[in-house]
């Protein structure tokens, strides 16, 4: 997965607490917390840090790399930041999900942003698919 990410992308990702991305299919942790982003792969992430991985993320695909910068962009100020670019990461993009630490579930945008393949991946997992739109 070399060059997928500039080194400054990369140190955005570690502050943000992901992991090196590796592919879903091949990926030992579905069990674990973690943030999925197609065109990267799926994510590690520690307890308390999925808001922020999926705003770093979101703020990433849009050519950024400041979250709070990039989210005073789009009008949004304050504390709310990192929580609103998440919920953006799941709405506006396809191939995002992520699973915390409650329940066995992955959670994702809309059942129709993940593919057929995703989607048996995580059935194989033993995770239900919640949406939140």
């Amino acid at each position: 997965m070399d060059n997928l990410y500039t080194d400054s992308q990369w140190y955005a990702m570690v502050d943000a607490g992901l992991s090196a991305p590796q592919p879903l299919a091949t990926a030992g942790f579905l069990n674990d917390m973690w943030v999925y982003y197609r065109p990267w792969g799926i994510m590690y992430v520690p307890t308390g840090y999925h808001q922020r991985a999926m705003a770093t993320l979101f703020t990433i695909h849009h050519g950024h790399l400041d979250t709070i910068d990039y989210a005073a962009s789009l009008g949004i100020k304050g504390y709310r930041a990192n929580e609103e670019l998440a919920d953006r990461f799941l709405m506006e993009l396809t191939g995002t999900a992520f699973k915390s630490s409650v329940g066995q579930s992955a959670t994702t945008g809309s059942l129709s942003s993940l593919n057929a393949i995703e989607r048996r991946i995580f059935a194989d997992a033993k995770l239900s698919i919640a949406s939140i739109e």
